[in-house]
């Protein structure tokens, strides 16, 4: 394996407890939690990388939207912004190592550090399967429904159109006749933007459980409430999978591409949404914990770190190819050796 200097660089985000496994694994959305804290101390100090080394790391993690990730990182280094912040997102995924569960040469996973940052699309994947884990476990045996509600484009700033939609709902869930027939839910956020205008349009998707509600009650209640905005959508969901699936697709959109392809736009986006909730659950959810990493009894070991991998895929290492292919989602046989690659190199604060 090549000699590299593990010299200290400034600290991760103090909330960075530990480094969190991730899964680029399409079949498995659970994800498990961080490994023993011997390898995982409070303070994670990672070593400096060359360069080369950083970029192989956040290729691998971020090459899905490369163009923008860029956008977003030219928005947060202007002077005026949170340096902390753009530090964290820029450095996310920088430095990484490939897991495997013990005993194993089927399961792989990477350990990496990350920013958290609700614009950084690799992080918001996690949470959506994070999410979404956590609604199968918890998701209550009923039949459930899944409404839209939006307001009428409008010329406001998207600070003021976001505060007016989720008061808005809030007061819908106060009504007699709705609340009788909500119980408890979960609502997702959504921004589009129309083009042409460029006036916002949010939405909110909530999944509920209740009892039959009209449309055409929901639409009265909604246009008596927001006065100009009628438009709104109510179906039931097969089951709870189906529910599921609703709600991971939402849990981490955010910004559809209206958004995302105007910088200005998306400028403001950034401004209306640090310190607004994307999600929330209510009513009999509300104490539902559906951020938090679920547990798992498996006991993940260190293999190499993940630019050696890459590097020596690219130069036809049977064993490193097998485990990036299983990184990506791949299913091809199980290694057949318990060769691994060399011992990894020790590493401060991690071995």
């Amino acid at each position: 394996m090549d000699d590299h200097q593990t010299n200290a660089a400034e600290s991760l985000d103090p909330l960075d407890d530990c480094p969190t496994l991730t899964s680029l694994d399409t079949d498995e959305t659970s994800l498990p939690e961080p490994f023993t804290p011997a390898l995982a101390p409070r303070e994670l100090t990672p070593p400096a990388l060359p360069s080369d080394r950083h970029d192989l790391n956040q290729g691998f993690r971020h090459s899905f939207w490369r163009q923008k990730r860029e956008a977003i990182g030219r928005i947060l280094q202007a002077p005026a912004r949170d340096q902390n912040r753009a530090k964290r997102y820029g450095t996310c995924g920088s430095y990484a190592w490939v897991l495997r569960i013990s005993g194993t040469n089927d399961r792989f996973r990477v350990v990496t550090n990350r920013c958290r940052d609700r614009f950084c699309e690799a992080c918001q994947k996690e949470r959506k399967n994070i999410i979404g884990a956590n609604l199968r476990a918890c998701l209550p045996d009923a039949f459930m429904r899944f409404m839209t509600l939006t307001l009428k484009s409008s010329d406001q700033p998207l600070s003021e159109v976001l505060a007016r939609l989720i008061k808005s709902f809030a007061r819908l869930r106060r009504r007699k006749e709705i609340a009788e027939r909500i119980r408890g839910g979960v609502w997702f956020l959504e921004i589009t933007r129309n083009v042409e205008t460029g006036r916002w349009h949010p939405h909110l998707h909530v999944l509920f459980q209740g009892d039959f509600l009209p449309q055409q009650i929901l639409r009265r209640n909604w246009l008596d409430i927001t006065k100009d905005s009628f438009i709104v959508d109510i179906r039931a969901l097969r089951d709870s999978k189906q529910a599921a699936e609703y709600v991971c697709k939402y849990a981490s959109k955010g910004c559809d591409s209206s958004v995302w392809r105007d910088e200005d736009a998306l400028t403001e986006a950034m401004d209306a949404l640090s310190a607004r909730r994307t999600f929330s659950a209510f009513g009999t959810w509300k104490n539902l914990e559906l951020s938090k990493p679920p547990t798992s009894d498996d006991n993940w070991e260190p293999v190499a770190p993940l630019w050696k991998v890459i590097l020596d895929a690219q130069d036809g290492d049977d064993i490193a190819r097998m485990i990036l292919s299983h990184l990506k989602g791949g299913r091809d046989e199980p290694l057949d050796t318990d060769h691994v690659h060399d011992p990894p190199d020790p590493v401060p604060d991690l071995l």
